[in-house]
């Protein structure tokens, strides 16, 4: 068996990007004034489905 040595600290530090991309698009947030219409559609949809149930 053979064990590798331990990385140096400076090399993942300088591997690390400082500046990471952000986890969402820096656009305009969405809601439910701004939906598309076939969110709208298809919310309509669920509900009707959800009524029919109760």
């Amino acid at each position: 068996m053979y064990v590798l040595p331990p990385a140096p600290r400076i090399a993942a530090a300088a591997a690390a990007d400082p500046t990471p991309e952000p986890a969402a698009p820096a656009g305009p947030v969405k809601t439910r004034v701004t939906a598309s219409e076939g969110y709208r559609r298809a919310l309509a949809a669920h509900r009707s489905a959800l009524s029919r149930t109760a």
